[in-house]
């Protein structure tokens, strides 16, 4: 029952934020249509994300790599089966909304579709980890919003690839948020904390760095909602 209480609470804020975003462009219906597109579509890149590591997992098993290190095996778990495969995954489905809408959407929708669709997973994921999870980290997961943090900064720098036609900072979209997302993870792994006993002070670390990336984002975009450089439609797509 805690629990279960600590999950709703713990959505309040992923659902805060999701009401924000749609209202950015209230009085455009194709913005606000893509957006419950895009939170139906991040609850269901779940099913993408399990299956892109269970292939992983297999191909893993069979080939013994780190079977004799086990701080190798958790920097494995950590960077490639959850930062890499859950990152290359709301990639892929925020951006096939963005490059289909190219005509109309601008820098800031990008950051809003991304964030929205990690809104979506953050959720599902939630809900995965209630079982083997206590109160403090459903309440923190929920309270520090990663996956919406690292969407907002993946699709900052999709904005800035396709501005113009530019497409340099595409790889940027999934290398930065994943080196992020894989070094939190990694941190909380028994055998990384192991190594020196300050290596418990990480993960405070990294959850200040997803909530300064979340409040910045969320600064640039009430500053520049109403500028033309981040509200211009992207071209040369």
């Amino acid at each position: 029952m805690v629990l279960s209480v600590s999950l709703l609470v713990s959505c309040i804020p992923s659902i805060l934020l999701y009401i924000y975003l749609r209202n950015l462009r209230i009085e455009d219906p194709g913005f606000r249509s893509n957006c419950r597109r895009l939170l139906v579509k991040g609850i269901f890149c779940s099913v993408g994300v399990a299956l892109l590591a269970l292939t992983i997992n297999i191909v893993w098993s069979i080939s013994g790599f780190a079977k004799d290190s086990p701080l190798l095996k958790e920097a494995f778990k950590a960077f490639v089966m959850a930062a890499f495969v859950e990152e290359l995954v709301k990639y892929l489905t925020a951006n096939k909304v963005i490059r289909k809408n190219c005509e109309t959407v601008s820098r800031l929708d990008c950051m809003a579709f991304c964030a929205i669709v990690g809104i979506g997973f953050q959720v599902i994921e939630t809900v995965v980890y209630l079982l083997e999870s206590n109160v403090i980290q459903i309440l923190v997961r929920g309270f520090t919003m990663g996956h919406p943090a690292y969407g907002m900064l993946m699709g900052r720098i999709i904005g800035k690839s396709l501005y113009g036609g530019k497409r340099s900072c595409s790889f940027k979209a999934v290398a930065v948020p994943l080196v992020l997302h894989g070094m939190y993870d990694f941190s909380l792994a028994e055998e990384f904390q192991a190594i020196n006993d300050n290596l418990v002070f990480v993960p405070f670390i990294l959850i200040f760095i997803e909530l300064f990336i979340l409040i910045r984002s969320l600064v640039l975009i009430k500053r520049e909602r109403k500028g033309e450089t981040y509200t211009k439609p992207l071209s040369g797509i």
